[in-house]
C-alpha cells in the first residue's frame, strides 16, 4: 500500500486467542499496513491504553473470558473519544451482531472473512476523518456565533435575531431598555406582533419573507417599530443571514438605526426651505408690482393730460362723450395701479434688530442630526458676546444652513479614518462692530477655477450640491450691508467668513424692560422655572419689541413660539395649527376685549389651548379663572373669558407662574 495516511497506524486489538491475533496482524501486513498493534484482554488495560496512547482504530473479538465487545464499546463511549470500532468474531448469532451495531460498532466481520478487514479499516478511518472535520467546523461555527452575539449585545443600536417563523431568539439590552421590557417577556415572542405597528406589518412581513427565501435582496430597508409609551420610531434595518452547517437559513440577524430625529429634522429643513422659496416668490411678485405700476403710471399721466387738453379745445358733444369714457377707463387703470402699489408695500423683506446667538444655536440644532447621519462631527467655538444685528431671522438662519449644506457636500467624498475625521467647525466673534462667523470644513475643497465661480448662479462643484444657495446668500448679506468671503484649498477644505454690522439695541432693551418689569438680559431661565414648560405658544402683540423679547425667552428652553401682530394674523394661524397657549395683549386691536377673546375661542382648540390675556385694565395682579367654571356647559358668556389675566407692566415670573398652572391643568385633564 502506497498511501501514507495508512502508515504508522496504532491499532488496538482486543483478543484472547493468540492465533487469531496473529491472523489479524498477518492480514494487515499482507495488505501493506505498516502499523503498530497492541493486544489487550481486559477493560482496565483498555482504559489505561486509551489514556496514554493515541489509538487510530479498535478491533475487538465479541467474547473474551473477562471482557466482551459490547463492554469495550461502552468503555470507548465513556472515554469520549471518536475511534472506529470494528467487531471481529468467529461464531455469533445474528441477533447479537445487530445489537452491537445498533450500540455503535462501525462494522462486524467474521474471522473466516478477514479479507474484508483492510477495506473496512480504510473506510472507517476516512469516515472518522470526515467526522472530525465536521466537528471542527461546528466548533468554529459555534465560536463565530458566540462572538457575533456578543457583538450584537454590545452595539449601541437595535439588534435582534429572528428564527424563520419571526420569533425572537435574541435581542440586545439596548433594545430592551428602549421598549422597557425584560428578556423573558421578549424571547420567544413574535417580532411583528410585539413591536411593529399594525399599519407597517404587511410591509415588514413581506420584507422578512423575501429575506429568508431570496439571497439577492438589497440588505437595507425601512419600517417603523413601537418603543416605550407607544412612541413610533422610524428605523433603517440591515440584516445578515444565519445558516447551519448544511448551508440552510435558520435565522436572520437584524441591526436597526433609529433615524426618527433625522427624518424630523429633514422635514423641518424642507419646511424652512419651502418658506424661503415662498417668501422669495412673494418678494419677486411685489417687486414686479412696483416695476409694473411705475411703467404704467407715467404713460397714464400723459393720457390723462391729453384728455384734459382735448376737452378744453372741442365743443363736439360726441367727442366729449368719447373723452368721458376714456377718462373713466384711465381712472380704472389708476385704481389698479394703486392696488399694485399697496401690495408692494407689504413688508416681505422685513429687516429688524435681533440677537444673533440664539438664531445661530437654533440653526446648529437643526443641522447637527443631519451631520451625524453622514458621519460628520460638529465643533463649536462661539466667542461672540450678546450681539444684535439688523437682518431677517428666517433668511439669516437659511444662510447658515446653506453654508453647512455646502460643507457637508464637500465632505461627501471623504471617509472617516483613525487619523482623520470629517469635521465642520463654526466660529463666532466680535470684531470692529461686526459679527464675524467662520464655517470651516476639511473636505474636498475647490480648485482655483471653481473658487472663482463659487458665487455664480447655479454653480455646482459637488455631485449633491444644490445650485443658487451661495449666490442667494451673498445677495441677501449685501442687502443688509454685510459680506461673505471664501478661502479654499483643493483636497484640504473650505472656509467661509460672514460679516454683519452690529445694531444698536439700547432702545429695544429699554422698551422690553418697561413692558415686562424685569431686566430680561440678566434673566435666569432656571430660576424662573421656565425649563419645566413645554408645548407651542401663539404670541399676539402689535409691539415688535415686547413681542420679540417675550418670544426669545419663551423659546430658550424649547417652547415653540409663533408670533402674530394682529387678530387677523392670529386667526389664520389658529386655523392651521394647534397651540397649547395663546397669549394676547388686549391693546393689540381697538376691539372690545370680550370680542377679541370670543374670536380666538372660535378657532382655538378648547381641550388644549389656554388663553392668557395681558391688559392695562387689570392692574399689577394675576387672575386665573377656575377651569371648572370656565368649561361649564350652557354658559355662553364663558366663551368671552380668557383662562388667565395678567396686568401690565408684568414680571416674567408672573407669566411663567400662570403658564405652569394652566399646563398642569391640561396634563391632568389629558391623563
Amino acid at each position: 500500500m502506497s498511501d501514507d495516511k495508512y502508515r504508522n497506524l496504532n491499532i488496538l486489538v482486543i483478543e484472547d486467542d493468540a492465533d487469531d491475533y496473529t491472523f489479524v496482524c498477518n492480514e494487515l501486513e499482507k495488505n501493506g499496513f505498516e502499523s503498530k498493534t497492541e493486544r489487550i484482554l481486559t477493560r482496565e488495560e483498555m482504559v489505561a491504553t486509551l489514556n496514554c496512547k493515541k489509538i487510530d482504530i479498535i478491533l475487538s473479538d465479541y467474547n473474551l473470558p473477562r471482557f466482551s465487545a459490547p463492554e469495550a464499546l461502552q468503555t470507548l463511549k465513556d472515554s469520549g473519544l471518536d475511534i472506529p470500532f470494528i467487531v471481529i468474531s468467529g461464531a455469533v448469532g445474528e441477533e447479537e451482531a445487530v445489537k452491537v451495531m445498533k450500540a455503535g460498532a462501525h462494522d462486524y466481520i467474521l474471522k473466516d472473512s478477514l479479507v474484508r478487514l483492510p477495506e473496512a479499516i480504510k473506510r472507517e478511518l476516512n469516515e472518522a476523518k470526515i467526522r472530525r472535520e465536521l466537528r471542527l467546523k461546528e466548533i468554529v461555527l459555534q465560536e463565530s456565533e458566540r462572538q457575533f452575539r456578543e457583538l450584537l449585545e454590545n452595539i449601541v443600536m437595535i439588534s435582534a435575531i429572528l428564527d424563520t417563523s419571526g420569533k425572537i431568539e435574541f435581542c440586545n439590552n439596548y433594545l430592551l431598555k428602549l421598549i422597557k421590557k425584560q428578556s423573558n417577556e421578549v424571547i420567544g415572542a413574535n417580532w411583528f406582533k410585539l413591536l411593529v405597528p399594525e399599519s407597517a406589518q404587511p410591509l415588514a412581513k413581506e420584507l422578512f419573507s423575501l429575506t429568508i427565501t431570496k439571497d439577492n435582496l438589497v440588505p437595507a430597508f425601512e419600517y417603523d417599530i413601537i418603543l416605550a409609551e407607544k412612541e413610533r420610531h422610524h428605523i433603517v434595518w440591515k440584516y445578515t443571514l444565519i445558516r447551519n452547517k448544511n448551508g440552510e437559513i435558520t435565522a436572520v440577524a437584524y441591526i436597526g438605526d433609529d433615524i426618527t430625529e433625522s427624518k424630523r429634522l429633514e422635514r423641518e429643513n424642507h419646511r424652512v426651505q419651502e418658506q424661503i422659496f415662498n417668501l422669495n416668490k412673494t418678494i419677486s411678485l411685489a417687486r414686479l408690482a412696483v416695476s409694473t405700476a411705475t411703467k404704467i403710471n407715467d404713460p397714464l399721466l400723459v393720457i390723462k393730460k391729453n384728455i384734459a387738453i382735448i376737452s378744453e379745445h372741442t365743443k363736439d358733444k360726441n367727442i366729449h362723450s368719447l373723452l368721458m369714457k376714456q377718462r373713466i377707463a384711465a381712472n380704472t387703470i389708476a385704481e389698479a395701479i394703486l392696488e399694485l402699489q399697496d401690495y408692494a408695500k407689504l413688508d416681505l423683506d422685513k429687516v429688524e434688530s435681533m440677537e444673533s446667538s440664539q438664531a445661530i444655536e437654533q440653526s446648529l440644532q437643526l443641522v447637527e442630526q443631519l451631520l451625524k447621519r453622514d458621519g460628520i462631527f460638529l465643533e463649536r467655538d462661539l466667542r461672540a458676546k450678546e450681539t444684535w444685528v439688523s437682518c431677517n431671522l428666517v433668511k439669516f438662519q437659511q444662510i447658515i444652513m446653506n453654508l453647512f449644506l455646502f460643507a457637508r457636500d464637500s465632505l461627501a467624498g471623504i471617509a472617516n479614518t483613525q487619523d482623520v475625521k470629517k469635521l465642520i467647525k463654526i466660529e463666532t466673534d466680535n470684531h470692529n462692530d461686526y459679527l464675524v462667523i467662520n464655517i470651516n470644513d476639511n473636505g474636498l475643497g475647490l480648485t482655483q477655477t471653481e473658487l472663482r465661480q463659487v458665487f455664480d448662479p447655479f454653480f455646482k462643484p459637488y455631485p449633491k450640491s444644490v445650485g443658487n444657495g451661495l449666490w442667494i446668500s451673498k445677495n441677501v448679506l449685501q442687502s443688509w450691508g454685510g459680506s461673505i468671503e471664501v478661502e479654499s484649498a483643493f483636497n484640504k477644505g473650505n472656509r467661509f467668513t460672514i460679516k454683519i454690522a452690529c445694531s444698536d439695541s439700547k432702545e429695544k432693551k429699554e422698551k422690553i424692560e418697561k413692558n415686562t418689569n424685569i431686566n430680561i438680559f440678566e434673566f435666569s431661565v432656571a430660576e424662573m422655572g421656565l425649563d419645566q414648560l413645554k408645548g407651542r405658544v401663539l404670541l399676539i402683540d402689535n409691539d415688535d419689541y415686547t413681542r420679540e423679547g417675550i418670544s426669545n425667552y419663551l423659546g430658550l428652553m424649547g417652547l415653540g413660539v409663533f408670533e402674530a401682530t394682529g387678530i387677523n394674523d392670529a386667526i389664520q394661524k389658529l386655523k392651521n395649527d394647534i397651540y397649547d397657549f395663546v397669549i394676547i395683549d388686549a391693546s393689540t386691536n381697538k376691539k372690545n376685549e370680550d370680542v377679541l377673546i370670543g374670536q380666538i375661542r372660535e378657532f382655538a382648540t378648547p381641550e388644549r389651548s389656554k388663553i392668557i390675556e395681558i391688559s392695562d385694565h387689570i392692574g399689577s395682579r394675576i387672575a386665573i379663572v377656575d377651569p371648572v367654571i370656565q368649561n361649564k356647559e350652557g354658559d355662553r358668556s364663558n366663551n368671552k373669558r380668557a383662562d388667565a389675566y395678567l396686568g401690565k407692566p408684568f414680571n416674567m415670573a408672573e407669566l411663567v407662574k400662570i403658564m405652569s398652572k394652566l399646563q398642569n391643568y391640561i396634563e391632568q385633564k389629558s391623563s
